[in-house]
């Protein structure tokens, strides 16, 4: 089993974070790129590699 995770884009939350509003914005409530940044690089210093922005429209 795989982790995962709500998106963290800026957004209304009105659809648990997947209605994005700006795609080169972290919401403020989880933060701003210098968290995810940081976050980022203690990732990969203790072996994971998985992060990946995806959202599917149909």
């Amino acid at each position: 089993m795989k982790p995962s995770a709500s998106p963290i884009f800026e957004s209304p939350l009105s659809d648990f974070g997947y209605d994005i509003t700006n795609l080169s914005a972290i919401n403020p409530e989880y933060g701003d790129m210098s968290t995810f940044t940081a976050l980022v690089e203690e990732a990969k210093a203790r072996g994971f590699s998985g992060f990946r922005g995806e959202s599917h429209v149909e």
